[in-house]
Formats: structure tokens, C-alpha cells, sequence
């Protein structure tokens, strides 16, 4: 008895639609996940951004006589206006027994640094009544509107 091996054919596999097909698959799913990037990056930016604004609002030392009533919340967008620049704004809530103009000179003279390095002043709005009463500061700050689809 011989034994030696017989081969068997190998099969190529077509070059035919299938394979052409399984390209264009990658070639689309490719396209789909690089665009999906270029859009999402800018807002990511923008949100490290805003988290950093926020986080320093929030460390920075309120007055005497003011206690926070919500935690500061920060919103990236189109605020004011109509198009073609990105907005940071920043919301503190407040509760104070300082008179009104204690509190705007305070905000008014703050070092919080803002998005592109300057100072922000902080822009104070008072609820009426007397004794311990609510206070809204915002810190808003302008820039190009870059590639973040929010600020179009």
C-alpha cells in the first residue's frame, strides 16, 4: 500500500460582488465613523472647556454671608444673538443677606479665569424682598463659533 499523501484542490475563493461588496462595507463604515468625529470633536472641546469654566466658578470663594442654593451649571452654545459664535455660560444660584451692591462689586472685580485666559466678570441678578434672598451670577463668555454645530 502506498501512503503517500494525495493533495486535494484548494478552492480560491471568487474575486467576484462579495468581495467587492466587503470593501465597500469598510470603505462606508470608514467614511461614517470619520465623519461622526469631525463633528463630535469640536463639542467635545467645548465641553472639557465648559467643565474646566465651571469647576472654577464653583471654587472660587463666594461672599460673606452667601450660601449656595444650586450647584453652578454651565451650558456651551448659541446664547445670545443669532449666529456664528460659541457661548460658555455659567450659572451660579445664590442666597444672600448682602445688600445689592455688595454683591455686584464683588462679582464685578472676580479673577475667575475664563476660557481664553481673561478675567470674567460676573453679571448679577437679584430676586426682590428683604432678609436672606435668592441671587443669580452668570459668567458669560464669546468666541468664534469654530466647528461646534451648537454655536451655528
Amino acid at each position: 500500500m502506498d501512503s503517500t499523501l494525495t493533495e486535494t484542490p484548494v478552492l480560491a475563493r471568487p474575486a467576484g460582488p462579495s468581495r467587492r461588496l466587503n470593501r465597500r462595507w469598510w470603505w462606508v463604515a470608514g467614511s461614517l465613523v470619520a465623519a461622526a468625529l469631525l463633528v463630535q470633536t469640536p463639542m467635545w472641546i467645548n465641553d472639557m472647556r465648559l467643565s474646566a469654566l465651571v469647576e472654577r466658578v464653583r471654587a472660587y470663594p463666594l461672599p460673606p454671608g452667601t450660601q449656595p442654593n444650586v450647584v453652578a451649571q454651565g451650558k456651551v452654545g448659541l446664547q445670545i444673538g443669532n449666529s456664528n459664535h460659541c457661548d460658555y455660560l455659567v450659572r451660579l444660584s445664590l442666597v444672600t443677606t448682602l445688600p445689592e451692591a455688595a454683591v455686584v462689586k464683588y462679582y464685578e472685580s472676580t479673577t475667575i479665569r475664563g476660557v481664553q485666559g481673561g478675567t470674567l466678570p460676573g453679571e448679577v441678578y437679584f430676586a426682590g424682598g428683604k432678609g436672606p434672598r435668592p441671587v443669580i451670577v452668570e459668567f458669560l463668555e464669546m468666541h468664534d463659533a469654530g466647528l461646534d454645530l451648537r454655536c451655528r
